[in-house]
C-alpha cells in the first residue's frame, strides 16, 4: 500500500497499480472508491482538457506536435 498526501491535507491510501479500493481521508472523514473508477474519472478530466487544447491548436501545431497543455 502507498500513501500520498495533498497540500490540502487529503490522504490517499492505494495499491501502486490502483487495483482494489482507494481510501480517501480528509477532515470530513473517510471514503473508499474503486481505484479503476477513480482512474476513469481522472482520465475523463484529462481527455476534456486535452480535447480543448487540440480544438484551439492550429493545423501546423497539431501536425508538428507543438500544442501544449
Amino acid at each position: 500500500m502507498h500513501t500520498s498526501e495533498t497540500n490540502n491535507g487529503t490522504v490517499f491510501i492505494h495499491n501502486s497499480d490502483m487495483s482494489g479500493n482507494v481510501e480517501i481521508i480528509n477532515s470530513k472523514g473517510k471514503i473508499e472508491v474503486n481505484g479503476n473508477d477513480l482512474l476513469q474519472f481522472v482520465a475523463g478530466y484529462i481527455r476534456g482538457v486535452r480535447g480543448s487544447i487540440l480544438e484551439q491548436a492550429t493545423t501546423k501545431e497539431i501536425l508538428e506536435g507543438k500544442y501544449h497543455d
